[in-house]
């Protein structure tokens, strides 16, 4: 599955960036927010599963690059979310159509029903990865 997957990464990766100049992280992180518009970047943070420096001066990038917005949030100026543009929203649109063509032409080996029950272990893995990171960092603070 790692081989696999970082195979599948770097022909991703190269093709995002010709084709909407954005990396995987960049990218990533765009998807969420535009997921959840107005989320903080602490919470972006950890939904994204990447650590705070990188985030930070990617989410930074990606507003000299005009395609998200800061905004100052309820709470103050303390907090802040952030927002994609109209920029931003097309550019994950178009990425979205790319990634999904990648994964048609990954997948279109298996017969319909083994992708369904492919997807459908992958989605338990990852379920179970959390559930697996959470206990193993419940014993690593005792």
């Amino acid at each position: 599955m790692d081989v696999v997957g970082e195979r599948m990464k770097e022909v991703a990766s190269a093709m995002y960036e010709k084709e909407v100049s954005l990396s995987l992280l960049e990218l990533r992180l765009m998807r969420l927010i535009a997921t959840h518009p107005g989320r903080t970047i602490t919470r972006l943070m950890e939904q994204a599963h990447v650590e705070k420096t990188l985030t930070s001066k990617a989410i930074t990038l990606l507003v000299k690059q005009g395609l998200v917005v800061r905004a100052i949030g309820e709470a103050g100026a303390r907090q802040v979310n952030l927002y994609l543009t109209s920029e931003g929203a097309a550019r994950v649109k178009k990425a979205d159509s790319i990634g999904q063509n990648l994964e048609a032409m990954m997948m279109r080996r298996l017969p319909e029903r083994d992708a369904a029950t492919f997807k459908r272990c992958l989605e338990l893995l990852y379920e179970s990865s959390n559930e697996t990171a959470e206990i193993a960092e419940e014993y690593l603070k005792q």
